[in-house]
């Protein structure tokens, strides 16, 4: 199982995580309201130049008015399978510092995941 962005495999991160949900108040029985979609952290120690490159040009296609689709570990699966995401956002990229010739700490985070 690979992540991959619009059915590009992108270099596998260090680390994936789904973000927990912050509460959106309390229903009238008491019970916590969550929003409808989920964000996705992925995280690199160390990325090429190349890569982080691949990312960026993504973002930037579709920063304004485009959404991508991704595959991502299924959240509610009982074994460690992917799952195609669409309508998903990805925000700006960042990173750390640049380190001989690759790029330090990059995070991606893809929003608006319906689960």
């Amino acid at each position: 199982m690979t992540y991959k962005i619009n059915g590009i495999e992108i270099l596998q991160p260090t680390s994936g995580q789904w973000t927990p949900r912050r509460s959106l108040g309390l229903s009238g029985e008491g019970r916590d309201i969550y929003p409808a979609v989920r964000e996705f952290r992925l995280r690199w120690q160390l990325m090429p130049i190349s890569d982080f490159n691949q990312i960026w040009s993504d973002w930037e296609d579709t920063s304004s008015t485009g959404t991508v689709v991704v595959e991502l570990p299924d959240l509610e699966a009982a074994s460690y399978v992917f799952r195609e995401f669409s309508g998903v956002h990805l925000q700006e990229p960042t990173l750390s510092e640049y380190f001989q010739e690759h790029v330090r700490n990059v995070v991606l985070v893809l929003t608006n995941i319906k689960t």
